[in-house]
């Protein structure tokens, strides 16, 4: 009897569940031998649409298993229905910011294909990120992500600021936050005998062998490279000079693309927790990440609050916003559709705020904020757009960023009743406290843009209505609509 792809598996291996990475890599090999048959000058063209075609390819066949848990590769990788949600956003965003790109036309074609190149290998970290069991596994996935991160900032980056930003990322990622992942890894291993991930966080929090204050270390440790992809606390630093040293457009993927894969994992290293031990998660995981959270908020918040510089006060903004979705993760996870919601909605205001900035910034070619005094009326579309975006990230009505945010606070306030921490408390009063500051420093942006006038008579260009323009009212009608959901 002949047997459907979806069903087919070499021993313990599901190889129709391993189809989407295998588009991907097919993709992606297709994508750099590409420059070596075809002329110089079509390389952009058809490597956009193979990348094109390939990425649809791994939406369609990126299916929620048919049973709650679904072991791909045995102790290495597993499907559920939360991970393939993750990996389909994780997609759908790649596919987004692709067709972004090709539609500005400001790179090379041997640039462009190199970026599709560097994209997909990011991805592919992406999609194998929430899937692990393992913690070599994990580390596969935070190394493709970094290397790949810092050679699309190499990429797009054609002066000596934006380089040593992305030496400056590489050097972190490569070498500090890699040696402590690995050495935590190491004693994470040394309290359980085991490298899979949940076994050894369970153990860690159990360990009464030496000082308490160890098996939390260790663990922090072995995050610290999930850590340095969302730009969280140990490793904000390198958020705000690489975000202004990059094109907007790759800043909104790289932005999001990595805390969707990173928080993915945590939930369902999370949940895999609650399933074991029959309570909402073990303490030392929700109280690690609740102190991390809390950091997060306060530096990203207390930094926007003094910058000018319209880059840094969104870049910052999404250090805090960092904080935010690390909260979700001490949420109770029993359920995780606010989660879903809150991904989702932090996507689409995320990126709808750098693409307007981009738009913006190319009329304006400044970002000081007093560089965009009265520009308002100008480009109305455009400022309307981010207007919108902004008032999501501060969790304004009419937008779906005040729902996620309502239910973000809820869902805290419910886990404050369940479980007795002090941690989370703080994490829930430093979120709304945050929330206040954030409409001081957010909504500078949009009265700078609409109320104030310019200090001196300058003539800007027409804005014209173009591509990326259209795909910025999707997002904001987007944004506005999901508040029904």
């Amino acid at each position: 009897m002949s047997m459907q792809l979806n069903e087919l598996a070499y021993g313990d291996i599901h190889v129709g569940a391993l189809l989407p990475l295998i588009i991907l890599v097919a993709t992606l090999l297709i994508n750099i031998i590409l420059p070596v048959v075809i002329k110089a000058t079509h390389v952009g063209k058809i490597s956009f649409l193979m990348t094109l075609l390939g990425l649809t390819a791994t939406l369609l066949q990126t299916k929620p298993p048919t049973q709650a848990v679904m072991t791909i590769w045995p102790h290495l990788l597993q499907q559920t229905h939360w991970i393939a949600i993750i990996q389909l956003l994780s997609v759908a965003i790649t596919l987004l910011i692709v067709v972004v790109m090709y539609a500005e036309h400001n790179l090379h074609p041997a640039r462009l294909n190199l970026s599709f190149i560097f994209m997909l290998v990011l991805l592919m970290g992406a999609y194998l990120l929430p899937a692990c069991q393992h913690w070599l596994m994990v580390y596969t996935s935070v190394t493709f992500m970094s290397i790949a991160t810092t050679m699309l900032m190499y990429i797009h980056t054609g002066h000596k600021r934006g380089i040593l930003a992305s030496q400056k990322y590489l050097l972190y990622s490569s070498t500090i936050a890699s040696g402590f992942m690995l050495f935590g890894i190491s004693y994470v291993y040394g309290y359980s005998g085991s490298l899979d991930i949940v076994q050894g966080l369970i153990a860690s929090a159990k360990a009464v062998v030496g000082p308490a204050i160890v098996p939390q270390v260790s663990v922090l440790f072995a995050l610290l490279g999930l850590l340095m992809l969302l730009g969280s606390f140990p490793y904000q630093f390198w958020i705000a000079d690489i975000y202004t040293a990059l094109p907007c457009s790759l800043v909104a993927y790289l932005s999001t693309i990595t805390k969707v894969a990173v928080v993915g994992f945590l939930v369902n290293v999370g949940y895999t927790i609650y399933v074991i031990e029959g309570s909402t998660e073990i303490l030392m995981f929700r109280n690690l990440l609740a102190i991390i959270a809390v950091v997060t908020m306060a530096i990203g918040h207390m930094a926007a609050f003094t910058t000018q510089h319209i880059g840094k006060l969104l870049a910052y903004g999404g250090i805090a916003q960092t904080g935010a979705l690390l909260a979700l993760v001490v949420t109770d996870l029993s359920s995780y559709s606010h989660i879903i919601y809150y991904l989702i909605v932090y996507t689409l205001m995320n990126i709808t705020s750098w693409l307007s900035l981009d738009a913006l910034y190319k009329n304006i070619n400044g970002f000081h904020l007093s560089d965009y005094e009265g520009v308002g009326k100008r480009f109305p579309i455009v400022s309307l757009c981010i207007t919108v975006a902004i008032l999501a990230l501060i969790g304004l009505p009419p937008t779906s960023g005040f729902i996620a945010k309502f239910v973000l606070w809820n869902k805290l306030w419910e886990s404050i009743q369940q479980a007795p921490s002090v941690c989370i408390p703080i994490l829930w009063l430093t979120s709304v406290l945050g929330t206040m500051i954030s409409l001081y420093y957010y909504l500078r942006i949009p009265y700078t843009l609409f109320n104030k006038l310019p200090k001196q008579a300058r003539t800007l260009p027409v804005g014209r209505f173009s591509f990326v323009h259209c795909i910025l009212i999707v997002l904001t009608c987007l944004l506005i609509g999901l508040v029904v959901v």
